[in-house]
């Protein structure tokens, strides 16, 4: 379980690295403002599993 933990926060991390990279960009097009939707979105969802994982590990 632990080592499913950890997964999860290194691709966390990656997709964090990916949104900040994103964001420094100028938004010169709609497929860049789209794709920084869709990080955000599975960054959203990637922490809220996280926290499961450890609320779950926790217990």
């Amino acid at each position: 379980m632990n080592k499913k933990i950890e997964l999860k926060r290194v691709e966390l991390n990656n997709l964090k690295k990916e949104l900040d990279t994103i964001k420094q960009l100028p938004y010169g097009g709609i497929p860049l403002a789209v794709e920084a939707k869709r990080v955000e979105k599975k960054y959203k969802q990637l922490e809220k599993e996280l926290q499961d994982y450890e609320q779950t590990n926790d217990a």
